[in-house]
């Protein structure tokens, strides 16, 4: 199909980046790295949250940057990227580096502070601790003010997901993908 070699989804907690690259990775007979399971194996935890919890969050990026380091020396995936990887200077250079090289393509799935905390809502929020301290709501809230113009700053393609069922993402995702050569 003439794919980019790796495709890479990028979003705030919540937008659904793992369900997204599961359904795409299944349509496209690819496989599938969602970084924070990674990251969590990387350092030994049972899931991306514990090994948060039990490491702080220095260590986590850094573990986090050799995960997507180790992802993107490979061919044929799509990769769920963690939502704070932006947030270290050696992983934000790593996706640059893929993405100005041709080998990554990059897509933001974007959703309202609002679809972020209903969708958060619905899940055990036990999973991922807090990295501000506060609030649920605020502290999503707070996190897309930073990081929402950090993706659409970073991407190529910027998928709106507010409303959206999951097959209807996944579809605005392949449409949103080039294929040199069909």
């Amino acid at each position: 199909m003439g794919l980019p070699e790796i495709i890479v989804l990028i979003g705030l907690r919540g937008s659904g980046k793992s369900s997204v690259a599961r359904e795409l990775g299944a349509m496209l007979r690819r496989d599938v790295v969602d970084l924070d399971d990674v990251t969590a194996r990387e350092l030994g935890a049972e899931s991306a949250g514990d090994g948060l919890r039990e490491h702080g969050e220095p260590a986590f990026r850094e573990a986090e940057a050799r995960a997507l380091e180790a992802a993107l020396a490979r061919t044929g995936i799509v990769l769920a990227r963690g939502g704070g990887t932006p947030t270290h200077a050696v992983s934000a250079a790593l996706l640059r580096e893929a993405q100005v090289s041709g080998r990554a393509y990059l897509i933001y799935l974007q959703a309202s502070v609002e679809t972020l905390v209903a969708r958060l809502a619905e899940t055990d929020s036990s999973a991922r601790p807090s990295l501000t301290g506060k609030a649920m709501p605020d502290e999503v809230a707070e996190l897309h003010a930073v990081r929402d113009p950090v993706y659409a700053g970073m991407v190529q393609s910027i998928v709106a997901v507010d409303g959206q069922s999951l097959d209807d993402t996944v579809s605005a995702v392949l449409n949103a993908v080039p294929r040199d050569s069909i």
